[in-house]
């Protein structure tokens, strides 16, 4: 099983589409999770149906904040949303005859929403007891996973994009490894 999670910071320009098209091309994802679409309504809709994946969630952004997009195709992966908020997004998944939860996730800036966030996933991991993808899994590639483009030595870099699961998806998905792309 091969998941992208891309934080694109806008998925409007023609650039993104492109781009989106050859990482996948590359990296043959059964699963793409994008983040900071910063798009909502029938904008996205018109550009998701573009990415040649046959089905989708979508979680509006709130102005130019946020925005969530769940893109698969159910031939390599069945998905059942099983609930979903600004910041967050649930689903029953099957590969190869094997259930989990997985969730994706796109936390605010703002604290208070943060928290919220953290509440949810508690809450959350009380109600199940299947292998969920939640223990950071590391990762191999550029240490960083974001930056704020500044030029003018006030450049500030981060990791802020992960994978985590709990014992018994690792133990499912013996050989799980997560990659950085530049």
């Amino acid at each position: 099983m091969n998941i992208i999670f891309w934080n694109v910071r806008g998925a409007g320009s023609s650039d993104f589409r492109r781009i989106f098209r050859e990482v996948v091309l590359m990296n043959q994802p059964d699963l793409v999770f994008i983040t900071e679409t910063r798009l909502s309504g029938e904008r996205a809709n018109r550009i998701i149906p573009t990415l040649g994946f046959e089905r989708y969630i979508k979680v509006d952004a709130m102005g130019f904040a946020g925005g969530i997009w769940l893109l698969w195709n159910p031939e390599r992966i069945l998905l059942e949303p099983t609930g979903q908020s600004f910041q967050e997004i649930h689903c029953l998944a099957k590969v190869n005859n094997h259930s989990f939860l997985l969730s994706c996730l796109y936390a605010s800036p703002i604290t208070t929403k943060r928290y919220k966030l953290w509440d949810s996933l508690a809450e959350f991991a009380g109600m199940h007891n299947l292998p969920w993808l939640l223990i950071d899994l590391g990762f191999s590639g550029p240490l960083f996973t974001w930056t704020n483009n500044h030029q003018n030595g006030t450049i500030i870099r981060t990791r802020i994009d992960r994978a985590h699961a709990n014992q018994s998806w690792l133990n499912l998905f013996l050989d799980s490894k997560v990659y950085h792309l530049p």
